[in-house]
């Protein structure tokens, strides 16, 4: 019977990443917390190879269905987020921002944005800084620093209101009182 057991495990080991990547997916989504849980930790256990085959997956909203890769990359995030202290390099979030980085379409990249909401820290801060000079990224990429909400974030907010484009700018600066942001004070 012991034998079995190992020999079972030993098969499991032996799934390549793209077959471990789908039997993950199959799953979702889940009926109940504790099964979606142990999906998290085995998505994470995938590492940024693993988890970059699903963002792969992603195509523009309207073009196929990514619906089961959009579900895990959003559980993913939300999960990661709650366990950040226990997630060794901040996995998810890299690989979000090596996905972010490797996006072609805006409607993924906002997705991809938006799910750093959830799992970003100061590590996306300078990723997300350069899409806020973009017309059409500036808002999700706003909305995630907001959302940070670290000094980084705000400082890198407050630059970016030196853009001459006032619509730009009103969002900027609200975000800003958001954060309750205040520059330091000179000292005499």
């Amino acid at each position: 019977m012991l034998f079995m057991g190992t020999l079972t495990i030993n098969a499991q080991d032996n799934r390549t990443l793209d077959t471990k990547v789908a039997d993950i997916l199959m799953q979702l989504p889940t009926e109940d917390v504790g099964h979606s849980d142990r999906l998290m930790h085995e998505i994470i256990d995938l590492g940024m190879d693993g988890i970059l085959k699903i963002t792969d997956k992603l195509v523009p909203l309207g073009s196929g269905d990514d619906t089961k890769a959009r579900y895990a990359i959003q559980s993913v995030a939300i999960y990661s987020g709650g366990q950040q202290p226990t997630i060794q390099n901040n996995i998810v979030e890299n690989a979000l921002l090596n996905a972010l980085g490797s996006a072609s379409n805006n409607e993924v990249k906002t997705f991809l944005m938006d799910r750093l909401i959830y799992c970003g820290t100061d590590v996306s801060v300078p990723v997300l800084t350069k899409y806020l000079s973009n017309n059409d990224l500036f808002k999700p990429a706003l909305a995630t620093l907001t959302s940070i909400g670290t000094t980084d974030a705000s400082l890198a907010i407050l630059e970016a209101t030196e853009v001459g484009d006032a619509n730009k700018q009103a969002a900027f600066i609200e975000a800003l009182g958001c954060l309750l942001y205040t520059s330091p004070s000179p000292r005499d």
